[in-house]
């Protein structure tokens, strides 16, 4: 995170109040209204959460909620919170895209997080960081994104991914949607909250499997709680029923009218996995090795 500001006046710290007040000016009021004040504001937190975009079309609904698996929180040496998020990789084009904000404006009920860069701002409410809500407008990457919208890399990526899911037009109309205009509200809970332990394998992969006659596949993988999604050149498959007990995740895969059992075991430090699959149920021999490595 970025080295914090003092609390004097500085032209991002004015920048900040200038946001607040063109909110309340335009709206009347802050953009979640009826949250709870904070009440215990945590010096640090470390958790995931639900990043939704705002779609018209509700038959988007079920496609506009990514899971962020890691939101970070803290305190800077002036006091003041700085938050790390990272976007949703269908949304960037599978670009790696890491935002950080740092607190410009606090009340008793509000928090307005500003990007040092120009790239967008937070406004956070909630009754602590571990049941926030934030709205998000990150205005400062249009320019980004509508390059990636003109050279039709956006669609792509989902596309390429999701190539042998039925509602890939879909995916793909979210990403549009949020590169034209990217805003979203985040919903924060506490890591592994509905999933214990899913947070080791939660993020994207790059992975490769061998096949039963020993050729090695290079398959980018996404892991979301109890499910998962992979790709090759061929096409893409699925992963299901994961279930996480300490560092050894195990499940179900499919692909192409075939299914079968995966058995992940991850370094301690989450940045890495090795396992095996196999056909038919846990039990059978591995038909082949399957590991990753965190992007």
């Amino acid at each position: 995170m970025r080295q914090g500001m003092n609390n004097e006046r500085t032209p991002m710290k004015m920048i900040g109040i200038e946001v607040a007040t063109m909110i309340m000016t335009a709206t009347g009021a802050l953009f979640l209204p009826g949250t709870e004040a904070f009440a215990a504001r945590e010096n640090d937190f470390r958790g995931e959460g639900e990043y939704v975009v705002p779609v018209a079309d509700p038959t988007l609904l079920p496609y506009s909620r990514f899971l962020l698996n890691e939101v970070r929180v803290s305190k800077n040496d002036d006091g003041l919170y700085e938050m790390e998020i990272e976007l949703p990789y269908d949304l960037t084009g599978g670009e790696r895209v890491r935002i950080e904000l740092l607190e410009q404006f606090s009340d008793a009920t509000t928090i307005i997080l500003v990007n040092p860069d120009g790239n967008g701002f937070a406004e956070c409410k909630g009754a602590t960081w571990a049941t926030a809500k934030c709205r998000y407008e990150f205005e400062g990457l249009k320019a980004k994104f509508a390059a990636k919208l003109a050279d039709g890399s956006l669609k792509e990526y989902v596309g390429a991914k999701y190539r042998n899911d039925a509602h890939r037009a879909k995916r793909e109309a979210v990403a549009v949607t949020f590169g034209a205009e990217p805003i979203g509200e985040l919903v924060l809970g506490a890591l592994d909250s509905g999933c214990p332990g899913c947070s080791i394998g939660n993020g994207e992969w790059e992975s490769e499997y061998t096949t039963a006659s020993g050729s090695l596949v290079a398959a980018p993988l996404s892991l979301a709680r109890r499910t998962g999604v992979y790709y090759n050149e061929s096409g893409s498959g699925t992963l299901s029923d994961l279930v996480y007990q300490g560092n050894v995740a195990t499940g179900r895969w499919s692909y192409g009218g075939q299914s079968g059992w995966l058995r992940f075991t991850f370094e301690d430090d989450g940045n890495a996995f090795t396992g095996n699959w196999g056909l038919a149920n846990v039990g059978t021999p591995a038909k082949g090795t399957w590991s990753g490595f965190r992007r």
